[in-house]
């Protein structure tokens, strides 16, 4: 972390300081360790809050009480009820809601999202088909939309920028696929989702922001 802050504490695109990802913050060493490494990155740069993408649920976790922001990746439909969009809503409103009351501190998503594999199509939409990924990004979005207006979620991180390769895996097809681009850089349906979105969300007072997007005709 030392070597981090000090190679990059200039940089003006830094916001945060994000000290693990994913770690196993429910298990009991957890909460000293997490006190001591974000104590430790503020006396290096206390000009930025501290976080660290977690993926532990709000009741097991013990590494948020020790950051200044709560960073979480989370995969309803995907690792969770798969194949199943419609617990999205309901179960991202409840846990960051949740999370909300129990850390009182800011909150975004660093991770969601789900995988295709371009041009596998179905109807209904099924895992690893673009129609799932989009209507997935869909339920997502819809649950954001709805937590943006209760002050504490913000921002959104859509996992990922491109599908990549992986160890070979049983639960991996090529791959990981969560991309909304190809490996080769060619966009899935999900891209110009996530295009309508993020220009939806830079223009919000923009009456006719539905007229430049590329609706998701499954929602």
């Amino acid at each position: 972390m030392r070597e981090l802050v000090q190679r990059d504490r200039n940089r003006p695109s830094v916001i945060l300081w994000s000290v693990a990802n994913e770690p196993h913050s429910d298990k009991k060493p957890a909460g000293p360790y997490f006190s001591h490494l974000a104590d430790y990155v503020r006396k290096l740069d206390s000009t930025r809050p501290v976080t660290a993408a977690l993926n532990r649920k709000y009741d097991e976790d013990l590494a948020g009480d020790h950051l200044d922001v709560i960073m979480h990746n989370n995969y309803p439909a995907w690792y969770s009820d798969t194949g199943s969009t419609e617990v999205i809503v309901p179960q991202i409103l409840d846990e960051y809601r949740k999370m909300w009351a129990r850390y009182r501190k800011p909150i975004m998503i660093s991770e969601y999202g789900a995988g295709s594999i371009a041009g596998l199509h179905a109807d209904p939409g099924f895992v690893f088909t673009e129609d799932f990924q989009t209507e997935a990004l869909g339920c997502y979005h819809r649950a954001f939309d709805e937590l943006r207006g209760s002050g504490f979620f913000f921002g959104e991180h859509v996992w990922n920028f491109a599908d990549f390769m992986t160890s070979q895996k049983s639960n991996r097809v090529y791959g990981n696929r969560k991309g909304i681009l190809t490996r080769e850089r060619q966009p899935k349906a999900a891209a110009k989702v996530i295009r309508c979105r993020y220009y939806k969300i830079a223009n919000r007072t923009l009456s006719d922001a539905d007229a430049y997007c590329i609706p998701n005709r499954r929602s």
